[in-house]
């Protein structure tokens, strides 16, 4: 009687949750989608109606630089209800059709109604199981990619009615509505800019602003910084790097971000370093201070640096010239380089290395050394080095084995000779033949052990000659 009331209590607590929550709600939206809708325009003046589409541009170029969202704690609460929510609303939608079906099939085989009505129920009870689902149940991703839509599928402006902006976001499957209104009077701009939520339901960001047209775009900064902080949903701060020299490369805390300039790169506000390098420039090194939630913009002047002829000769000639791993010809050469390594480089001879900045004249004879290094002998001595262990190896094998065999062999004898009680002469010689020849196994063995293991790194030297001669050019 215990017992089974021990089962009931572990049927009604472990196993009949279990049993309810088989199936499992999973998060499987990756893509943190933003429509950027068409503003609606009052009036019919031409250059107020492209400001009606060319907005949606404008804020899709700006927030550009925008590729993640992270969740806030409220945010996944009402996320793990919407994802209940469409499950349910999915479910539902099942239902009522298996419903049509059932009624349809009234006239029917009761095999085919009773299989429709095993639907229809297990639609319900998968619906109340929904409705009962633990929200801790469902993992969540807290960081989601960002997606900025301007047009829809057949490549068309986004655009709503107000109403059922609801809908439009559930159908799109948008998370957030970028919209708004304009109007103009004489030569200001009057803007009604709106965020709205699908999660929440509502306007999380509303804000109006005028401004003279030809100042429209300028005048959005807080705008755009406002919403750059709800997009993101963390601390940030903006840079843009300018230089006067196109092929200058950009680097902020010794990562690259660009080649002659670096546009809204967002980054976390603080201290930073900036360098501007390239050939035949200076390199600059700044540190700079990013405010938060501030466009940071820096400009830079780049200096070159003084052009340098050099003229190399070696001595034999005709030898490889590489600046900085490029190859540039053969000596004598005109070097038009301002920096950088130089490497002379020909067969039979060691290479020579030097930097230009530190050839002062500008010309420069270079005796280059002959190579003692022989390749074909190296390879020689690592490859018969190699043959001549793997030979010795082979050859101790069998002595192991004949050893083996023959410590067995007397090991047999001997136990014999002790079975039939021969004479203790017999027993002994036996006896000292068989210890000799154990200790001499395992001797072999000990032998052939060490060859192999000699061979092996005999082997990887073998191998390994390839890489040293590279070295050695």
């Amino acid at each position: 009687m215990r017992s089974c009331l021990v089962i009931s209590v572990l049927f009604i607590f472990f196993i009949q949750p279990i049993y309810c929550q088989k199936f499992i709600v999973k998060d499987e939206q990756t893509t943190w989608n933003v429509a950027l809708t068409e503003f609606k325009i009052s009036s019919s003046r031409e250059d107020v109606s492209y400001i009606s589409s060319i907005l949606p541009a404008f804020f899709s170029s700006q927030f550009s630089e925008i590729n993640k969202h992270t969740l806030s704690s409220e945010e996944i609460i009402l996320y793990k209800k919407r994802i209940i929510s469409r499950e349910i609303v999915e479910e539902e939608k099942k239902l009522s059709s298996y419903i049509k079906e059932y009624d349809n099939a009234f006239f029917k085989e009761n095999e085919k109604r009773r299989e429709i009505k095993n639907k229809i129920s297990a639609s319900k009870k998968k619906i109340k199981r929904l409705n009962d689902y633990n929200l801790r149940r469902i993992a969540v991703s807290p960081i989601k990619e960002i997606a900025f839509i301007t047009k829809d599928e057949k490549d068309n402006p986004l655009s709503f009615d107000i109403p059922d902006i609801d809908r439009f976001a559930t159908d799109k499957k948008f998370d957030y509505i970028l919209y708004g209104s304009a109007r103009q009077f004489k030569n200001i701009v009057t803007l009604e800019i709106n965020l709205y939520s699908a999660l929440e339901k509502k306007n999380i960001y509303s804000t109006s602003l005028s401004s003279e047209l030809e100042m429209l775009y300028s005048s959005l900064d807080d705008v755009l910084s406002d919403l750059t902080s709800v997009f993101l949903a963390t601390i940030w701060s903006k840079i843009t790097v300018k230089t006067d020299n196109r092929n200058s490369d950009i680097y902020l805390d010794e990562k690259y971000i660009g080649t002659g300039s670096a546009l809204n790169i967002i980054v976390s506000p603080g201290e930073h370093t900036l360098a501007i390098r390239g050939s035949g420039q200076e390199e600059k090194t700044v540190s700079v201070f990013l405010e938060e939630k501030k466009s940071n913009v820096f400009d830079f002047n780049i200096t070159l640096k003084e052009e340098k002829i050099t003229a190399i000769n070696s001595l034999p000639q005709v030898a490889n010239v590489y600046l900085d791993s490029l190859w540039m010809g053969v000596t004598p050469f005109l070097l038009d380089g301002l920096s950088g390594e130089i490497i002379l480089r020909k067969d039979g001879f060691r290479d020579t290395r030097m930097f230009l900045d530190d050839i002062p004249q500008n010309s420069i004879d270079i005796q280059l050394s002959p190579d003692i290094f022989k390749k074909d002998e190296y390879i020689a001595k690592k490859r018969n080095a190699f043959y001549t262990s793997i030979s010795f190896f082979i050859l101790s094998v069998p002595i192991s084995f004949f050893l083996y065999a023959l410590t067995s062999e007397y090991n047999g004898a001997y136990t014999d000779a002790v079975n039939s009680n021969s004479n203790y002469e017999e027993m002994n010689r036996l006896g000292r033949i068989r210890n000799y020849t154990y200790y001499g196994y395992h001797a072999s063995l000990f032998l052939t052990m060490a060859l192999l293991v000699n061979t092996i790194f005999k082997l990887n030297d073998y191998i390994k000659a390839g890489d040293v001669l590279y070295e050695k050019k």
